[in-house]
């Protein structure tokens, strides 16, 4: 008597092998991770020299910063926005 297949198919057994066998990049996230800290370190100082952009994308986490950064483009960048939303939203930073 054999034992039972555990997958139906070869290809979820290679799809599950693939899955198992996930090599993360940590040099590169280590790379990442500087660059991070040094995007945040540079908004920091240009906020603190008057940059008005930088100051009102806040403190708080890169992640809240990156966010707010791409929010504010992505309204930039709306082909239906009007000049009104446009300056509204440099008005927001």
């Amino acid at each position: 008597m054999s034992r039972p297949r555990k997958y139906a198919t070869d290809a979820q057994r290679q799809a599950a092998f693939r899955q198992r066998s996930a090599v993360v990049d940590r040099a590169g996230l280590e790379e990442l991770r500087t660059l991070l800290d040094r995007f945040q370190t540079a908004r920091g100082a240009a906020a603190r020299s008057g940059d008005a952009l930088a100051h009102s994308l806040g403190g708080g986490t890169v992640e809240t910063t990156l966010r707010r950064l791409c929010e504010h483009w992505e309204t930039l960048a709306q082909p239906e926005a009007t000049a009104t939303q446009r300056r509204s939203a440099h008005a927001r930073f």
